[in-house]
């Protein structure tokens, strides 16, 4: 019996379950002859009970091998697949596994850097899903000198890299049999060679992670070594450090005792950083006398290593490091509510960028709390996302967001004026929130939208229990069309009538649909004098009104006005106390 299944659509997902006929229904009536859409995989129940459809990974930050991926899971078996999906949308390969005991998902988005998230159904949490490279070898990098008259030889491995920043330690072995100190531990160390022509020492290079890096070195302990000048370059930072477009140049002379000028070759290499995470590009190399680039903008935290090396014809080899360091600047953005920042790819408020690289910086159209919206940057640019050229300064963006009651406010200076400044902070949820001011308060939900309650009519409403009992402002305050009271309508069907001689009073429910039914307050009722109030046995329910009227309401009658001298007649009388002694007619 399939457990999931990923489906191209069928509305008959009740009569089958992946390609198999579900038992229990099968048979019924009504799901004789009913055909379906094949699914595009399935799976059996012991790889899980219930497919969740995911999403294509569309960012770059994941290995190349899931560009373009989909993935999917089960929220039962607590499992994550990846698929590659044909052109015509067809499963390319048999899925693969992606992930176990992952947690129950059950709705998939991706990030604005293409992470892949999920909500855990079982844990409540969010979970995301983004890619940290693994242990990665540190790279050797053994330079030697000689001394021909002593035998003796430095061996400095002190530049040896390791683009994970584990922390490397060094062991070496000689390889001179002759010796009994043939070992030493260490970054920069020397050995006495006995006598002979060429050994070879060994580095065993280590990160304290991963499997140890071998390098051998072959060295002659009576040949003179090549002698290496390098004048370097400098930039146009501080303290010589290079900003995007400074020229990288540095020339090399190389002699040998033994072979007289020597050929100078060049090797470098892009180190580039993001966030926690360096990389190293392709090296490019060269041969001559000069070494000449341009410092690239390569949108963070890049060096230049430039190595110069000069070889003698026993193959011993003299090396010299130079890194062209960035000049670095932070590129930063405040906010005034959490919001998921990304600065070039990577999600967080801040990234150490090269002075004169060209960083894309990228909002989300909401802040965290799904309330507060983006309107514009600080400085008047509109778009979400756009290019930020950091030039001799840190640079620091403001990225104000603002609810739809901070807009509203912002926007009308008569609101200020009337309401007055903020007592506190907004408070409530993404379905309501609401802020207290000198003179009123401002309510606000999705499909309401933002509405402000001032005077005798905020006072009744938070008498009454306010939105707890009453529910949101549906309008502000407004005049009646008799020009005289003031009213605002709530989401609970109660309406807050005010005039000057009524004061502020309530009515809901039926009686105020019977109230508008017989023409609000220019019918016979006028305005109403009480809220809505039981009568003492607790059974009927009454609105009092300014024209000498009545709304009573019982489960049995139903809401009916009475006014005038029936009302004064049956208002005296021992009816009153009795539901089926109440008006039934106008």
């Amino acid at each position: 019996m399939p457990g999931g299944a990923l489906r191209r659509g069928s509305p008959y997902a009740r009569d089958w379950e992946g390609p198999e006929r579900t038992p229990g229904y099968k048979d019924l009536p009504g799901c004789a002859g009913v055909g379906h859409t094949a699914p595009a995989y399935s799976y059996s129940r012991s790889e899980g009970v219930s497919v969740t459809g995911g999403v294509f990974y569309d960012g770059d930050l994941w290995p190349e091998r899931y560009r373009g991926a989909y993935l999917f899971g089960d929220y039962g078996s607590e499992r994550l697949w990846t698929a590659q999906i044909d052109t015509d949308g067809r499963i390319a390969s048999a899925p693969i596994p992606f992930g176990s005991g992952i947690g129950g998902p059950v709705h998939f988005r991706t990030a604005p850097n293409g992470d892949v998230m999920y909500a855990d159904i079982y844990s409540g949490n969010v979970v995301r899903l983004s890619y940290a490279p693994g242990n990665r070898r540190p790279t050797p990098l053994v330079t030697t000198r000689t001394d021909p008259a002593t035998r003796t030889v430095e061996f400095d491995a002190s530049a040896s890299s390791d683009l994970d920043g584990d922390a490397r330690g060094w062991s070496w072995d000689f390889g001179d049999p002759g010796s009994t100190t043939n070992t030493a531990t260490g970054a920069v160390v020397s050995h006495t060679y006995s006598p002979g022509e060429t050994f070879t020492a060994r580095l065993t290079l280590t990160d304290g992670i991963g499997e140890p890096v071998v390098h051998d070195v072959v060295v002659w302990p009576g040949n003179h070594e090549p002698v290496l000048s390098v004048v370097e370059g400098t930039g146009t930072g501080p303290d010589g450090t290079f900003t995007v477009g400074d020229p990288v140049q540095l020339s090399a002379t190389a002699t040998d005792a033994e072979d007289g000028a020597l050929e100078v070759t060049w090797t470098s290499a892009l180190v580039h950083c993001r966030g926690t995470s360096c990389h190293d590009h392709e090296p490019m190399t060269m041969a001559g006398p000069s070494f000449s680039t341009v410092f690239d903008d390569h949108g963070g935290d890049t060096r230049l290593v430039v190595r110069a090396t000069a070889t003698d014809s026993t193959g011993t080899t003299t090396t010299h490091q130079f890194a062209a360091r960035p000049s670095l600047r932070r590129l930063s953005v405040q906010t005034n509510t959490p919001v998921l920042v990304t600065i070039n790819g990577v999600d967080g408020l801040d990234a150490i960028v090269t002075e004169g690289s060209t960083n894309s910086v990228t909002l989300p159209p909401n802040a965290t709390d799904g309330v507060a919206s983006f309107s514009a940057w600080g400085d008047g640019v509109t778009g979400r996302s756009r290019q930020v050229v950091v030039g001799a300064g840190d640079v620091s963006l403001s990225a104000p967001y603002a609810t739809p009651i901070e807009r509203r406010y912002a926007d009308e200076p008569a609101l200020r004026r009337m309401i007055g400044a903020p007592l506190g902070p907004e408070q409530g949820s993404a379905d309501l929130r609401w802020r207290d001011y000198d003179r009123g308060r401002i309510y606000w939900t999705p499909t309401t939208g933002a509405h402000v309650l001032i005077g005798a009519i905020r006072a009744t409403f938070l008498r009454l229990g306010g939105h707890v009992t009453q529910g949101v402002p549906l309008n502000d305050e407004r005049t009646t069309p008799d020009g005289i009271g003031r009213y605002v309508h709530f989401s609970t069907g109660v309406s807050i009538y005010w005039t000057p001689q009524t004061g502020a009073h309530a009515v809901g429910g039926a009686i105020r649909q019977r109230w508008q039914a017989l023409g609000w307050e220019r019918g016979p009722m006028g305005y109403p004098t009480t809220d809505e109030l039981p009568t003492p046995d607790g059974i009927v329910r009454f609105n009092h009104f300014s024209k000498g009227s009545s709304i009573y309401w019982t489960p049995w009658t139903g809401a009916h006005g009475v006014w005038g001298a029936i009302r004064q007649r049956w208002g005296g009388s021992a009816m009153g106390a009795r539901p089926d002694g109440l008006p039934r007619e106008q």
